[in-house]
């Protein structure tokens, strides 16, 4: 590994997987290695399988002494909105609501979650994520043993809806997110997050995103709806993909046809 430019190690956790990408030199541009390997088992709560299957992997040396990139499958994250409120009069206040909300939807148990707020004290809704916080003291365990420097711990939305902002700024678009069983459609208005939904995968991916769609639109109740919508597909693609009355903007990776229904383990927490 170069002291001048440090190797990273991009760590995605799935429920069902866990893949590896060593990359190095100036912008990471440069793949070392990488390796995908399913998760075995389900030991215990949600996601230490994913755990334990991570720690067997980071023990060969060849994924260890860089810095870690890592993202979370967002079948491993609760998601809620917080809105907007004038009473809110600082970011406790802001964090408190929100714990709130998951409280209400998932009950006491979420105590021992972090959450964190996609847009603190922006006067408007804004997304809040949380993961299990013994989730997260392990995970930092494993990094740890492995001489892994973590630079980032994102949900795959969070990272992939942060490129799309750049993209669509000042305009009222939809974003799907898909993976492997969990489809999460948001609604981006000037940039700033308005709505988000998530839904199992278990019918062909049109039908599913068209219908999440609609029940969006008509929970909003009102007019002018967004036009465009953009799809990023994890590790497949949305190619060929068309929703009734939208245009398809497809930014995955792989450009192959859209996929059908496939089923993983069932999400961390329902997402509202």
């Amino acid at each position: 590994m170069s002291r001048l430019f440090p190797d990273t190690l991009v760590i995605e956790l799935f429920a069902d997987r866990v893949s590896l990408t060593r990359k190095r030199g100036l912008f990471g541009r440069q793949i070392a290695a990488a390796h995908t390997a399913p998760v075995l088992g389900s030991a215990g709560a949600v996601g230490s399988a994913t755990l334990e299957t991570l720690q067997t992997l980071l023990a060969d040396a060849k994924w260890q002494d860089a810095r870690a990139d890592i993202r979370l499958s967002n079948a491993l994250v609760g998601y809620t909105m917080v809105p907007a409120s004038k009473q809110l009069l600082g970011a406790a206040d802001e964090l408190a609501l929100a714990q709130l909300k998951f409280q209400q939807m998932h009950g006491s148990g979420t105590a021992q979650w972090e959450v964190r707020l996609d847009n603190l004290l922006s006067g408007a809704s804004q997304l809040a994520a949380a993961l299990d916080r013994r989730f997260l003291e392990k995970l930092l365990e494993v990094l740890a043993a492995a001489r892994l420097k973590p630079v980032s711990i994102q949900p795959l939305l969070m990272h992939h809806l942060n490129q799309v902002r750049r993209k669509v700024a000042g305009l009222d678009v939809w974003f799907a997110h898909v993976e492997p069983g969990l489809l999460t459609l948001c609604r981006l208005q000037q940039g700033r997050l308005a709505s988000l939904s998530a839904t199992a995968l278990t019918e062909a991916l049109p039908l599913t995103l068209e219908a999440q769609v609609m029940q969006a639109t008509l929970l909003a109740g009102t007019e002018g709806f967004p036009q465009r919508l953009y799809v990023y597909c994890h590790d497949l693609s949305a190619a060929g993909l068309t929703v009734h009355g939208l245009e398809v903007v497809d930014l995955s990776p792989r450009k192959i046809a859209a996929h059908p229904a496939a089923s993983v383990a069932a999400p961390a927490a329902a997402k509202g």
